[in-house]
Parts: C-alpha cells; sequence; structure tokens
C-alpha cells in the first residue's frame, strides 16, 4: 500500500542522525534505525522483527523498547550499542 510508513520515516530519519553523529556533525541520537537485523540482535520475537510494514506508534515504541532492554544489558546507550551489534 502506497503512503506515508511510520517504518520507512524512522529508518531514514535515524540513518541521516546516525552518519551525522558519526561524522562529528551532532551529538548522539536518542535512537537508532529500526529494522530486521538489529532486532534480530535482541529479545524481540519474530513477529516484532518486521519493520517495513509497522505504520502504528505503538508497534514502533514496542521495538524500541527491545532495542533499549538489549542496550542497558551490555550498559551502553541504544545508539553506540546498535552502531557496534550492526553487522
Amino acid at each position: 500500500m502506497p503512503g506515508f510508513r511510520v517504518a520507512h520515516a524512522q529508518k531514514s530519519l535515524s540513518l541521516l542522525l546516525k552518519h551525522a553523529w558519526c561524522h562529528g556533525l551532532m551529538q548522539e541520537p536518542p535512537a537508532c534505525p529500526v529494522d530486521r537485523i538489529i532486532l534480530s540482535e535482541t529479545d524481540a520475537p519474530e513477529r516484532v522483527r518486521t519493520w517495513t510494514k509497522v505504520n502504528a506508534l505503538h508497534v514502533y515504541r514496542e521495538q524500541l523498547g527491545y532495542l533499549d532492554a538489549a542496550a542497558a544489558r551490555a550498559r551502553r546507550t541504544v545508539a553506540t550499542w546498535e552502531l557496534l551489534a550492526f553487522k
């Protein structure tokens, strides 16, 4: 279905912020790009790992919760944890 999707908007914005941060152009962003690869590094169940069709903020927040938990276990911020965990 065409149109605006929360999934694609968060991915685009998060990638922009991640690149600006990695190039020293801004402070560390509060979140990271959400996709199947990084969600697979968490305890997220399979049903939560599909990100391309997310179009509801409560689903996106649920995904962020799994990322927050994984980062907390590693004693890192979400952005730093994702940068180190992404393969």
